[in-house]
């Protein structure tokens, strides 16, 4: 009688794929299915760790040995680090997609070892090297540091997909340009995204969160530097902050770029979005530099704007913006206050009028 382990690999393998599509492209359902056995268990690691957080520090707590606690994430351990390298080895041929972290809490301990210390970093690297199918990286190390060098050095080894860099890192000295990363994504902060002039991406996501209660200092951005001429397409996710008086995106040197921006509001409740986009609307007619004439102003689902211009190319081969919303005068304004006005007026007799039917009911 044939059972299960008769099949062949390539139809274990069917199997395996179909039911992780069921359960919506999430690993955890083949946990149990992967300790039932080891051949089952070699099968399910090639989706569940696909995606591997790698923790030196953090305050995330992901417990991926017997060792892991609170403490020995939050603060340095050389004893637990050693077992997540350990474990990482062990599945570093499943791994796609790596999240490599280290959180460096001075607030705790001021003695705490710097970011990627000397005394775990050759290990460190000797480990990542036998992930040789990843194709996206993540840095990420809470409030930044200095990347070391030779972690820097695998990093330029791997043809990357994706690579995504954490706020207020910076490069190495003296580190080597990247010359094989696809997308690139990062965000802007106090200060430029060093590790864009050590990288030549065709596509970069950037995201620009200027919160109300945070009011950064605002640092403006103009792709620069050879590898430009490069880009295909820049998208940008955008908080604008309440003031600013300078234009904050300059894409005149990349005329062969798409850019792609989408500002948001920062409201709470809808009834504000009224209020919160005539501000946009006037932040918008300043904040690129060669101004809107080009670009595709559209509001977006959420009340906020989707800002688009095409392609050097396909501006000289006659296209123009089908939206300007940024325009409309206060005729539009008023009516969109109006109906706001109008559902939110809706809503409350509706509860009022809930209320009232259980008051008759009882």
């Amino acid at each position: 009688m044939a059972v299960l382990f008769d099949l062949s690999t390539e139809l274990l393998f069917e199997i395996i794929s179909c039911l992780y599509a069921q359960w919506d492209d999430e690993p955890s359902g083949l946990w149990s299915l992967s300790e039932t056995c080891k051949r089952l268990n070699g099968f399910c690691g090639h989706w569940i760790f696909a995606r591997y957080h790698l923790c030196l520090r953090s305050p995330n707590y992901s417990y991926f040995t017997p060792i892991d606690t609170v403490g020995s994430l939050e603060s340095w351990n050389l004893e637990a680090v050693t077992a997540r390298l350990l474990h990482f080895r062990g599945k570093a041929l499943y791994v796609q997609e790596l999240i490599l972290e280290d959180f460096r809490n001075d607030e705790v301990d001021e003695d705490e070892p710097g970011l990627f210390p000397d005394c775990i970093l050759h290990d460190l690297v000797d480990a990542l090297k036998e992930a040789i199918k990843v194709t996206t990286i993540e840095v990420t190390c809470g409030r930044g540091g200095i990347l070391p060098l030779l972690l820097w050095e695998w990093i330029t080894t791997k043809k990357l997909t994706d690579f995504i860099i954490g706020p207020h890192l910076a490069p190495p000295p003296d580190a080597k340009i990247h010359p094989n990363i696809h997308t690139f994504k990062g965000g802007l902060y106090e200060g430029p995204i060093q590790f864009l002039d050590l990288v030549c991406p065709e596509k970069i996501l950037l995201n620009y969160q200027c919160l109300e209660d945070e009011q950064p200092k605002i640092y403006p951005y103009k792709p620069s530097g050879p590898h430009s001429s490069r880009l295909r397409k820049i998208v940008l996710e955008v908080t604008l902050p309440s003031e600013f008086d300078t234009p904050l995106f300059d894409f005149s040197s990349v005329p062969n770029a798409t850019i792609k921006a989408q500002f948001n509001l920062n409201v709470t409740f809808d009834m504000y979005i009224p209020a919160a986009w005539k501000r946009l609307k006037h932040k918008l007619l300043i904040v690129f530099t060669e101004g809107l004439d080009e670009y595709d102003v559209a509001r977006s689902s959420r009340g906020g704007a989707t800002v688009r211009r095409p392609t050097l190319a396909e501006i000289e081969s006659g296209w123009k913006p089908k939206n300007a919303v940024h325009l409309k005068g206060e005729d539009a304004e008023r009516a969109e206050e109006e109906e706001m006005e109008f559902l939110y007026a809706l809503d409350r007799w509706e509860q009022l009028g809930r209320r009232r039917v259980l008051i008759l009911d009882v």
